[in-house]
């Protein structure tokens, strides 16, 4: 994954374990392999990216390959604490989890709190997941 030069590279190698592997297994390393993404080298193409590449980035492998385990980690742990991150696309792509027919996304986003700070100021539109 470290060599992967873009998100099609990615999804490549993705491919590939997902075709030479049983698939409990693979959806395991799936999330294991989603703290790759968070890997902050400077020639790592990710880390190059501001937080709304990096939330399309991660769009991408849920809405086109649909691999929300892939990025399940990635988005929970780095980019849905960005500051600046756009909350409404992240409060849809929490909801779409809870409704996933995967039992293993759907019971990590049952579980899953969204750690923004309540004082900050925010749309009025904007509904808390708590």
């Amino acid at each position: 994954m470290k060599t992967a030069q873009d998100k099609e590279d990615m999804e490549h190698q993705i491919k590939f374990l997902q075709e030479n592997l049983p698939e409990n297994f693979f959806e395991y390393l799936l999330m294991d392999l989603s703290h790759l993404l968070t890997y902050e080298s400077t020639d790592y193409f990710i880390s190059k990216m501001d937080i709304d590449e990096k939330l399309a980035f991660a769009e991408w492998f849920i809405n086109e390959k649909n691999r929300p385990l892939f990025v399940y980690n990635f988005l929970t742990e780095y980019v849905f604490n960005h500051k600046d991150v756009n909350r409404q696309q992240c409060q849809q792509i929490i909801r779409s989890w809870r409704q996933s027919e995967n039992l293993r996304l759907k019971q990590k986003a049952m579980n899953y709190c969204v750690p923004w700070d309540k004082n900050m100021s925010i749309d009025h539109k904007d509904i808390f997941l708590n």
